[in-house]
């Protein structure tokens, strides 16, 4: 190269870019709607999940971390919020978004749902700034969820009481008040499973709940999805959690339409900050 009066440094100064302070950014918009079988839903948790990080820890189990943020929907179902996202190659793979019905029955029972992948869009909106940010981007998405119907026992109708207890604590054992818990009814018979009706309660000053309902016979199984639905007030934001139990009779029918009570006991169920 020297030869032909070419210098290497020369070469180098062409084709290196020059470093630039900062990092690429862009900001975020979540902009969602949520309808039930009656119209717009107001008052339902939104909760944006956005994955951060996948790794395997020491003992070689494969675990994830997630940015959250919530919000609710107003009065026309909408949620309108700026996400704190920087990452400027957000996809939607990485994303979820987790609709939970925390009104009670208010509006009517929804059952809690989980939306991911094709089920959000990521659009491009403007890009006015330039440099290290490279733009704006609207996180979209729209719902129709599910509305819980629960049928009371009706005269000349078989059917039993189903009772749920247990109790919430932290991770160092402190009960946790105010803790939403939906109990859904499961007839699980090996392969087969058939899902029954759905009752809530709240966990008192002592982290405990008891959940009841009447319904057809045969359930045998509690699955549990337990919310916090009061933010800071019972000592921290906690994650949701789940939970299984299984029914034992507890009292014996009357030989008629009531076939008995039963009974399932989650025990203690531990949820994280």
């Amino acid at each position: 190269m020297s030869l032909l009066g070419f210098s290497g440094c020369d070469i180098l100064d062409i084709v290196t870019p020059r470093a630039e302070y900062g990092m690429p950014h862009a900001d975020y918009k979540l902009v969602g709607s949520v309808t039930g079988s009656d119209g717009p839903l107001e008052g339902i948790e939104v909760r944006y999940r956005h994955k951060m990080e996948t790794y395997t820890d020491e003992n070689g189990a494969k675990k994830e971390e997630w940015l959250e943020e919530s919000f609710q929907t107003d009065k026309e179902g909408r949620v309108s919020a700026a996400l704190s996202d920087y990452d400027a190659w957000m996809r939607s793979e990485d994303l979820q978004v987790v609709l939970t019905d925390v009104d009670g029955e208010k509006n009517g029972l929804y059952e809690q749902m989980v939306l991911e992948g094709g089920n959000i869009d990521i659009s491009f909106k403007e890009d006015k700034q330039g440099s290290w940010h490279t733009g704006s981007y609207i996180i979209g998405f729209a719902a129709r969820m599910k509305r819980i119907t629960i049928m009371p026992a009706e005269y000349g109708m078989p059917h039993a009481e189903y009772r749920i207890i247990g109790t919430v604590k932290d991770a160092k054992g402190n009960p946790i008040p105010g803790i939403e818990v939906l109990a859904a009814l499961w007839r699980v018979e090996g392969e087969s499973q058939d899902e029954g009706c759905i009752t809530k309660a709240e966990t008192a000053a002592d982290g405990t709940f008891t959940a009841q309902i009447s319904e057809w016979p045969g359930y045998n199984i509690a699955r549990l999805t337990l919310n916090d639905i009061d933010g800071s007030a019972n000592g921290g934001e906690f994650k949701s959690g789940e939970a299984a139990a299984s029914f034992s009779q507890t009292e014996s029918g009357d030989g008629k339409w009531y076939e008995g009570t039963f009974e399932a006991d989650a025990g203690d169920i531990v949820l994280k900050k």
